[in-house]
């Protein structure tokens, strides 16, 4: 039997035991605050992290998971206690719990011990894939897990967090590839490193032409040149496109993966000259976790976590100064929403969803 399925089991069992004895009411008030406790480190996370930082010397990942679980622990703490004061005030509240309850309690312990032995086995695999993980195997999309425990593992955790998301009212786009990386984060932290170091990406990125059309937004241009040609068509590229939600032979989704590639180049030339970005990506340290094939000592760095903090939070207001001045625009079409075309939406880009789920663009209104 695969260690996964044992810790499934073993975690399981606990629980559902320990809701036999605990009855209906106890077993509730348990999964309310696990529930609670689970949203709560999961939307404070960051503050959490910042406490940590500036009280302890762990940094990094490290101490975003510290962080995550101290809060998880004392917001189920508090909301325990407010269960027991409730259960307190109601007549009969120290009677054995009976059979009918002892069921129900069992039933709701069997669920949460279930949830929680996934986390389990989704982080045992994250740490076996980071010791395991070798930066020159190439495998896209990443072969499909032996075990079922495992694969309900990492569904639930991405589909978790993904529905967490939807509630802070990310879109749909962001949601799916969040989905798909929280899925197997190690690999396609792998699969985002082969694609920086894609050759027709540096050539591309090198060239004077290439880099004037990336400067002013050509994209139907941006969309002829061989290198960019080869680098869509590459197997990596392609899955974290399909991951997004586009449909990888759709020529529209082309477009806008033309467009991405001009703003983030836009961001880079933006970015490059600060010497916070200097300091960290000529770190002879960072440099040597960043090709190893090992990526645990990466993932632990409070550089990387620097980085990203400076790259997706400060670049946030510059991604969105670059969108303005961009040749083209996107524009999301709503079912039912009217399709004419006015002078002041020329260079719009008009994204929509199609019958089978998928995101598309194209460079004329969507009618139903």
């Amino acid at each position: 039997m695969a260690t996964a399925t044992i810790i499934f089991l073993v975690i399981t069992g606990f629980f559902a035991i320990r809701g036999y004895f605990n009855g209906f009411w106890g077993s509730l008030s348990r999964s309310v605050s696990f529930i609670g406790a689970y949203g709560a480190a999961f939307y404070f996370s960051k503050d959490a992290a910042a406490l940590v930082k500036a009280h302890t010397p762990l940094e990094g990942a490290v101490a975003y998971l510290a962080g995550s679980i101290g809060l998880f622990v004392l917001a189920m703490f508090g909301l325990r206690l407010i269960f027991w004061l409730l259960k307190q005030m109601m007549p009969g509240s120290n009677d054995k719990p009976g059979t009918v309850s002892r069921v129900g309690g069992l039933l709701i312990g069997a669920l949460i011990g279930g949830f929680i032995g996934l986390l389990l086995v989704y982080t045992l695999d994250i740490y076996t894939s980071a010791k395991e993980l070798k930066a020159d195997a190439i495998e896209t999309p990443p072969p499909p897990a032996n075990n079922a425990i495992s694969k309900a593992a990492k569904l639930t955790v991405s589909k978790s967090a993904g529905a967490l998301m939807a509630l802070s009212g990310v879109s749909d786009n962001s949601i799916q590839l969040s989905e798909a990386f929280i899925s197997d984060p190690v690999a396609n932290m792998d699969r985002v490193n082969r694609v920086t170091q894609n050759p027709d990406l540096k050539k591309m990125l090198d060239d004077r032409r290439t880099q004037r059309l990336l400067r002013r937004g050509e994209i139907d241009e941006l969309m002829q040149v061989p290198e960019f040609k080869r680098l869509i068509a590459d197997p990596d590229m392609k899955y974290l496109m399909q991951a997004s939600g586009m449909d990888i032979n759709d020529k529209d989704s082309a477009r806008e993966t033309a467009r991405k590639v001009s703003l983030g180049w836009q961001r880079i030339e933006v970015m490059k000259n600060d010497p916070r970005v200097q300091e960290i990506i000529n770190d002879p340290e960072f440099q040597q976790q960043l090709n190893a094939s090992n990526k645990l000592a990466l993932l632990t760095n409070p550089k990387l976590n620097e980085l990203a903090g400076i790259i997706f939070e400060e670049g946030s207001d510059n991604l969105a100064t670059l969108e303005q001045d961009s040749q083209y625009r996107i524009r999301t079409m709503e079912s039912g929403e009217d399709a004419t075309v006015n002078e002041d939406e020329a260079g719009t880009i008009y994204r929509y969803t199609d019958k089978n789920g998928n995101v598309r663009y194209s460079d004329r209104p969507v009618e139903d």
